[in-house]
């Protein structure tokens, strides 16, 4: 039950604040809008978690990153102008489009854009045996479809760099991170390494992900 004499009744806004307006989006086509659905919400210390809309914005940032990728991969050198794509680069808007003139089967549209998403990474991540303009063309399709589809069904509507960054600072705020001793450890680290002093290095980066932060090297 939920009432708000219970306390567990949350506004949209507490959600968006929590976890972002797109994640809840996302988590909403993520299930059939005829299915039950199970939504994990938590109150720790005071504050509610919303755990199964914290799976959903942990899914977001791929496909966003996946697009910054494609969008800086095709400013590198264009996007090959028209001509044959990948066949498997074909497939998203027809299946997009089927799953929802069939009872709005979103998360078949979900499933479809991962696979899609996959595929740029793959050919971003290595391309052989791949023509260089059919593999620039197909990112460029993936792109271009990936925005197209997300859109109809409310998400990738925002700029990857604004969404990544908005998202980061979100979360450093939530986990009450000091962004000025995450610098400074990150100084002490690449000293450390460069004095080949590893177990140093690694501590820190212990340390960090203790904190909630990722250090990608």
């Amino acid at each position: 039950k939920m009432s708000k004499s219970l306390g567990n009744v949350f506004t949209v806004d507490q959600i968006a604040e929590a976890v972002g307006g797109e994640a809840l989006r996302f988590f909403c086509v993520s299930h059939h809008y005829r299915s039950p659905v199970d939504f994990d919400v938590q109150v720790v210390d005071g504050v509610a978690r919303f755990f199964s809309l914290e799976a959903a914005d942990r899914s977001l940032p791929g496909f966003y990153t996946t697009l910054q990728r494609i969008d800086q991969f095709i400013a590198q050198g264009g996007d090959a102008g028209d001509g044959a794509v990948m066949p498997e680069a074909e497939s998203l808007v027809p299946t997009a489009t089927a799953a929802l003139a069939e009872d709005f089967n979103a998360p078949e549209v979900v499933a479809a854009m991962h696979g899609a998403a996959k595929l740029a990474n793959k050919l971003l991540d290595e391309g052989k045996g791949v023509d260089k303009q059919v593999r620039r063309r197909t990112l460029a399709r993936l792109g271009r479809d990936l925005r197209a589809v997300g859109c109809a069904i409310g998400v990738f509507t925002q700029d990857p760099a604004a969404y990544l960054r908005e998202r980061r600072e979100r979360l450093v705020k939530a986990k009450k991170i000091d962004v000025a001793a995450v610098e400074q450890q990150l100084g002490e680290r690449k000293a450390a390494r460069a004095e080949k002093n590893f177990q140093r290095a690694d501590e820190i980066r212990r340390e960090l992900a203790a904190m909630g932060v990722e250090l990608l090297d």
